[in-house]
């Protein structure tokens, strides 16, 4: 699988802090260790996700809607993506608003931003914080499994992924490391 990574405007919107991930892309920012949540989200162009209702062919409302990020490119134009459809009772979250809560973990020198992106042309959003003090080599401490090196979270704007938080040894940083995640039994 590849690492889908959302491209936007010529950009790749995903940045590394402390390590480059393996698939180089993005922005690699060093020494950066006290970057905030709501500082590295504005280094990416997340936009604002909406949503929007859905009509049939004939102007009837279908009760469904379509969830849009709405951004702006550099040269100031307006551009609107289509990300899914959702029931009535999906709430949207913006992004900024899903992570900031996790911003006391780095204020109390707990944590540092890792890694911060979009993957599925827009549709998900991750952030992965490096537990500060923890070995991240990933040990495997017979009995007890791999170290827990970072903290990531994950969520979907369509429907299909909901806020997922966990401590894992895998650091996401695109989508295959999100599977790993996701299927490690470490996301809630």
């Amino acid at each position: 699988m590849a690492h889908e990574i959302e491209q936007f405007d010529g950009d790749y919107q995903f940045i590394a802090f402390d390590e480059r991930a393996w698939h180089d892309l993005g922005l690699f920012v060093e020494g950066r260790e006290d970057i905030g949540i709501a500082e590295a989200a504005a280094m990416l162009n997340l936009g604002h996700v909406t949503t929007e209702p859905l009509y049939t062919e004939q102007g009837e409302d279908t009760g469904f809607f379509a969830t849009v990020r709405n951004r702006t490119r550099k040269d100031g134009t307006a551009e609107r993506t289509f990300l899914g459809a959702v029931g009535a009772r999906f709430h949207v979250s913006q992004d900024q608003e899903l992570f900031e809560p996790y911003q006391s973990l780095i204020d109390a020198g707990t944590a540092s931003v890792s890694a911060i992106g979009l993957l599925k042309e827009g549709r998900r959003s991750i952030l992965s914080m490096r537990l500060r003090g923890v070995d991240t080599e990933a040990e495997i401490v017979p009995g007890e499994g791999p170290t827990i090196g970072f903290i990531n979270f994950a969520h979907a704007h369509y429907g299909t992924l909901r806020l997922h938080t966990g401590a894992s040894a895998t650091r996401v940083v695109c989508q295959n490391t999100l599977n790993i995640f996701l299927g490690s039994g470490d996301a809630t």
